[in-house]
């Protein structure tokens, strides 16, 4: 129970705080510059999601093929 509890805080903060960036850098870089500021935020945010999968199948098949 404690791990559904704790991961659907981690859902909604993460969700919240991807929402907040974008209006910050928005709000934080000149106005022709925002395209350009926002795109990148959309390919970190990629990266790390594809990093994050990778990472995550990575400690799956090592403790799976160990038992």
């Amino acid at each position: 129970m404690e791990i559904y509890v704790a991961a659907g805080l981690l859902g909604i903060g993460i969700g919240l705080s991807f929402s907040a960036m974008a209006n910050l850098i928005v709000q934080n870089v000149r106005q022709e510059q925002t395209g350009v500021a926002t795109g990148m935020n959309a390919v970190t945010r990629d990266v790390g999601r594809s990093v994050r999968g990778q990472v995550a199948a990575t400690l799956l098949a090592s403790n799976l093929g160990n038992r």
